[in-house]
C-alpha cells in the first residue's frame, strides 16, 4: 500500500482510500486529492494570477495560457505559457533578476481572442499600476500611461 503524498499525512492510499492527481500524477488520499490541498503544480502559480478586468470567469486555469508580468523592473515574458511553466518563469525572473516577488504577476495571454469594443474602459481600467500590458498584443506591448492603453484596446481591429 501507498502512502498519501503529503508529507505530514499518515494516510494509506489504495483504490478505495484515495487516487491519483491527473495533473501531477502522485497519490493522495481523498483529504488531500484536491489540487489546492496538495500545492498541485498547476495550482501553485494561481495564487499570482492578476485578476484582471479582462479576466474571464469560467476559465479553465490548468489549460489557459499566461505571461508574466513584473511591476519592478518591467519585464514582460513574450510568450503565452501553460500555468505551471509561466509559474516556473516567475520564480525564475525572481530568483534572477531580485525582483519582489509581491509585485510579479500572472496574467491571462488574450492573444487569440477578439477585442470587446463596448467596454467603458475609463470605468474598468486600474490606475495604480507603473504601466499596463496589452495582452492581446504578441509580443506582448507595454505602455508607461494608462490613456496610451485605452486608445492602443481601441485601435485593435
Amino acid at each position: 500500500m501507498v502512502k498519501c503524498t503529503v508529507s505530514d499525512c499518515k494516510n494509506e492510499v489504495d483504490f478505495f482510500t484515495g487516487k491519483k492527481c491527473k495533473f501531477c500524477n502522485n497519490s493522495y488520499c481523498f483529504e488531500h486529492i484536491q489540487l489546492e490541498k496538495h500545492e498541485c503544480v498547476k495550482t501553485t502559480p494561481v495564487k499570482f494570477l492578476r485578476k484582471s478586468w479582462l479576466r474571464k470567469y469560467g476559465v479553465n486555469i490548468s489549460s489557459g495560457r499566461y505571461i508574466v508580468v513584473c511591476d519592478v523592473c518591467g519585464y514582460v515574458s513574450q510568450l503565452g505559457m501553460l500555468i505551471d511553466l509561466a509559474g516556473e518563469e516567475r520564480t525564475f525572473h525572481i530568483n534572477t533578476v531580485g525582483c519582489d516577488e509581491k509585485k510579479v504577476f500572472l496574467e491571462e495571454d488574450l492573444s487569440h481572442e477578439k477585442i470587446s469594443k463596448d467596454i467603458n474602459l475609463e470605468s474598468v481600467v486600474p490606475s495604480d499600476r507603473i504601466f499596463w500590458v496589452c495582452s492581446y498584443c504578441r509580443p506582448p506591448q507595454k505602455f508607461t500611461t494608462r490613456s496610451e492603453y485605452i486608445a492602443h484596446h481601441y485601435s485593435h481591429n
